[in-house]
């Protein structure tokens, strides 16, 4: 039980720092504060639990967050401007980018796929 725990910290852990290495300003898992048809986000003020919760009341037009957890993955986004505003809560609206993060090992790449990288590179060598 003990190194269950410590092994769902340290992989809680890991993913925080990915995340903020990337430029992230907040980030939530994908639960009901998460509304994807509205595009809205909603963060916290006391939100601090790494690689689930991580809130910002202060995110500004531009800055980056984060939708998803270390278990699933997720998917960046920017945010658009401020939606709703509480005493100790924010909304903002958001728009998605192509850029995630996958929780999958990543596989091997194959012979073709090595010789072709590096008839590509060859490529562009050559120009």
């Amino acid at each position: 039980m003990i190194r269950s725990l410590q092994n769902f910290y340290n992989k809680s852990e890991l993913f925080h720092c990915q995340l903020m290495a990337r430029g992230v300003k907040a980030y939530r898992c994908n639960d009901g504060w998460v509304d994807r048809v509205k595009h809205i986000v909603t963060f916290f003020d006391d939100e601090r639990n790494r690689g689930w919760y991580w809130g910002n009341m202060h995110l500004v037009k531009g800055d980056k967050i984060f939708l998803g957890d270390p278990s699933d993955g997720g998917q960046f986004a920017i945010i658009d401007g401020v939606a709703k505003q509480g005493w100790h809560c924010v909304g903002y609206y958001y728009h998605l980018i192509d850029e995630y993060i996958s929780t999958k090992p990543s596989k091997p790449k194959s012979k073709w796929q090595r010789v072709r990288d590096y008839m590509i590179k060859l490529f562009h060598k050559s120009k």
